[in-house]
């Protein structure tokens, strides 16, 4: 199961979209998360197959789950804080090293913890 991962903040929110059409149109799912998505989720949702609203944490291995059982859902919302022991670190030994260039980069950002979406309906 490959899919694409992407974080958007307002200045790469443009190429993040071409990299989601662009894998896209490979047959790869594309997910995006990060503040900018949160922020502007009604702007953001028709460019990914799926979007984080939110902490990814504690909804990361549900997004998973659903892609693998081919029931993703457009939307997954956690806007509860996370902090300390609830922030995990990714499982680098389920990684395939020989199909990708680069397997060990994590990039991490917080935003606002105050940031809510203004109009978008979550139902």
């Amino acid at each position: 199961m490959d899919l694409v991962a992407v974080t958007v903040t307002v200045d790469v929110m443009n190429k993040a979209v071409e990299i989601s059409k662009e894998f896209q149109r490979r047959g790869v799912t594309v997910i995006a998360g990060g503040i900018h998505i949160t922020a502007d989720a009604e702007g953001a949702i028709n460019n990914f197959d799926a979007i984080c609203l939110g902490m990814a944490e504690r909804i990361w291995v549900k997004i998973l789950k659903d892609k693998e059982n081919n029931s993703l859902k457009k939307i997954y919302y956690d806007m509860d804080n996370i902090r300390g022991k609830g922030i995990i670190s990714p499982k680098y030994n389920i990684i395939d090293n020989k199909k990708y260039l680069y397997t060990n980069i994590v990039s991490i950002s917080r935003g606002c913890p105050c940031q809510l979406p203004a109009t978008f309906s979550y139902a």
